[in-house]
């Protein structure tokens, strides 16, 4: 059995080792033909140049008229006075009070005369012509108005007056003597001086009360 399995191996062998010689002894291949480059790709043809749009004509410009120049104006330079000096300040017065206003008396009244009416009057006028009986009731006017006066000034005195009421008492006493004093010339100028001491003096005794 061994014998023919060493048989077989054999053989096998010689045939393999018959095989291989014919494998060698064989034609070399030819070498494959080379490859044949393929054809470029061709570029398409440039696209034509758009046309360029037309230019409309432009026009010369137009050349307008230069303005005429204004005639250059020389003013003349204003001089700014000197602001003004400012004034000295004034001393404020106090002003003096407001002296009364004379009360006028009633009308005093002439007696009618025989076969007349007696017009009422305020006094004699000024170098007037009078009657007797008309200068007999200037007489007894002035009287009065002075009486009163004095009275008046009797009842004040010892008060404290104070720079009015002090100025009233002294035109009271001025208006007393210059009465007194045109009795004998002018008995109408006297009347209307009494009159006004008369009047003075009762302002002032009344302030007082």
């Amino acid at each position: 059995m061994k014998t023919g399995l060493h048989a077989w191996v054999a053989l096998v062998l010689a045939l393999a080792a018959s095989q291989g010689g014919c494998w060698f002894k064989r034609a070399p291949k030819a070498p494959p033909p080379p490859a044949v480059p393929a054809a470029k790709a061709e570029a398409p043809p440039p696209s034509p140049p758009k046309p360029k749009p037309l230019e409309e004509p432009q026009s010369p410009p137009v050349q307008l008229p230069k303005p005429e120049q204004e005639p250059t104006v020389i003013r003349p330079r204003l001089e700014t006075p000197p602001p003004p000096k400012p004034a000295p300040a004034k001393r404020r017065t106090t002003p003096a009070p407001a002296r009364p206003k004379a009360v006028e008396a009633p009308a005093q009244t002439v007696p009618a005369e025989a076969g007349g009416q007696a017009p009422a009057m305020t006094g004699p006028a000024l170098g007037e012509v009078l009657s007797d009986s008309q200068r007999q009731n200037y007489h007894q006017t002035l009287d009065d108005n002075l009486a009163q006066a004095k009275r008046s000034l009797a009842g004040i005195r010892g008060r404290n007056l104070n720079r009015e009421q002090s100025e009233t008492a002294a035109r009271v006493r001025t208006f007393i003597k210059q009465a007194e004093a045109a009795k004998g010339r002018d008995l109408g100028e006297a009347v209307q001086l009494s009159r006004r001491a008369a009047l003075l003096a009762r302002d002032l005794a009344e302030s007082l009360r």
